[in-house]
């Protein structure tokens, strides 16, 4: 009997949404360690122990750009290996200290470090396997954003269980256990796609798409220096604002439920809601995403953030339970998109080229917004008492945020496409305009396919 190959590339994605998981299920349930913390260290200011978590969070996004030394020298997969022993060793002193300080640089730094060499490279080893001509891009990019939802919907309530049980010292050291044994294996899947693996989209087409020994290699189209730099300045601060509103209330919200009057149990619940949402939301765009929105992500954001900002408007609001359950819901739910599609949404930016830089730029600005809205909500919180202001905070910036992603869309499609007075949703992706050279078969496979580097490097 013959079984048939399976494509390497569902392999890695199976392996990068569960080590994925994990390291977002870890890094997002710090808000069950806040409480914690809060009672625990009680001397220290809500400000510090809420950079703790945005610190590690902040870094697996912001320091992209660190993360491509290693990969451009060793490869992805001894780079996923190297961050599972960085974050594992931080885990593990993370449950050994009993200071703030301590553990702002053993968990906040150096679990966040290492987090970030395990978080970044399944991206670009999807776009190697299914690249955005794929039919599978979509879904399998929007996947791995799926991972964070899924994560804190996952260990919200274990990280809750085990804090009450075995104490925030051994919760620390049992996922550094756990991390380390499962990003192991996940990353003993990630070798660098092959020249034999056929492609899903099309059984004939191998790669390096070769036509009688000889392959056509795509020339990115030319754009002007003045315009890249615009949009890219642009891009950085919409994904940093919009990360700074976002990500916050998600820090901080078991503890704003305290304060109104909820028990911590019950805080966990609420988040358990408001992952399900935005799992829910993101699930969506990875399904119908390739057949919807392809080439229309930057037009749905500019949507998707009005709306956040209204219903942030709405959650200054909420006094109860219910209400703020209903406000996390319904920010998961239209937050979804936002988050799920980022890979491709780089890819309409420039109409098609240099989407790891983008996207490197893109996780920079995340990073970076995630830090700040943190660190935002903690000093209003220490000012005032409350997180009330913080949705007023967020529902200014999410306005601003849908007129800078409206603004991108204009500028490139006068900038590059040309298009003053079309309508900007007829031709919501204009072909790339390429030139073909063609080079020998053999070369292009051994220069862009060796072992030690990945080829969407080049």
């Amino acid at each position: 009997m013959c079984v048939p190959k399976i494509y390497w590339g569902w392999v890695v994605l199976v392996a990068s949404v569960s080590v994925r998981t994990l390291v977002h299920g870890i890094v997002g349930s710090y808000g069950e360690f806040l409480v914690v913390f809060s009672h625990v260290f009680q001397g220290s200011g809500m400000t510090l122990l809420g950079w703790i978590g945005a610190m590690a969070y902040g870094l697996v996004n912001a320091a992209t750009p660190l993360l491509l030394i290693p990969y451009r020298t060793i490869g992805g997969r001894r780079t996923v290996f190297l961050g599972v022993f960085i974050a594992s060793i931080g885990l593990a002193v993370s449950g050994t200290t009993h200071d703030p300080t301590d553990i702002f640089f053993t968990y906040g730094i150096l679990t966040g470090m290492g987090m970030l060499l395990i978080n970044i490279p399944p991206f670009f080893l999807m776009d190697m396997y299914f690249p955005l001509e794929s039919k599978y891009h979509v879904m399998t990019t929007s996947m791995l954003m799926c991972t964070l939802p899924l994560g804190s919907l996952s260990f919200n309530p274990i990280t809750n269980y085990m804090l009450h049980t075995m104490g925030w010292k051994i919760t620390f050291s049992t996922y550094a256990v756990a991390l380390f044994i499962l990003g192991c294996i996940c990353a003993s899947t990630f070798r660098t796609r092959a020249i034999e693996d056929i492609s899903p989209d099309n059984d004939d087409e191998r790669l390096t798409s070769a036509e009688n020994g000889e392959v056509k290699v795509k020339e990115e189209p030319q754009i002007r220096r003045r315009v890249m730099i615009l949009l890219a300045v642009v891009w950085f601060f919409t994904k940093l604002f919009k990360a700074t509103a976002y990500f916050g209330p998600f820090f901080v919200l078991v503890k704003h439920l305290e304060t109104l009057g909820v028990p911590q149990a019950k805080g966990a619940l609420a988040m358990t809601i408001v992952s399900s949402a935005e799992l829910f939301g993101r699930a969506v765009t990875s399904v119908f995403g390739d057949k919807y929105a392809k080439g229309k992500f930057l037009y749905l954001y500019a949507i998707c953030t009005f709306l956040l900002g209204l219903e942030n408007f709405a959650g200054a609001y909420g006094t109860t339970f219910t209400h703020m359950v209903l406000y996390g819901a319904a920010l998961g739910l239209t937050g979804g998109p936002v988050i799920a599609g980022v890979f491709t949404t780089c890819a309409e930016v420039y109409d098609g080229p240099y989407v790891h830089e983008l996207f490197t730029i893109c996780r920079v600005g995340l990073g970076s917004g995630m830090i700040l809205g943190a660190v935002l909500a903690g000093a209003i919180f220490d000012a005032t008492g409350s997180y009330h202001y913080m949705f007023y905070m967020n529902f200014g910036i999410f306005m601003l945020t849908s007129l800078m992603y409206t603004s991108i869309a204009v500028l490139r499609n006068i900038l590059i496409r040309g298009q003053k007075k079309e309508d900007f949703f007829q031709h919501p992706m204009k072909p790339l305009e390429t030139s073909l050279k063609k080079v020998p078969f053999e070369e292009s496979s051994s220069s862009s396919f060796s072992d030690n580097q990945d080829p969407n490097e080049k």
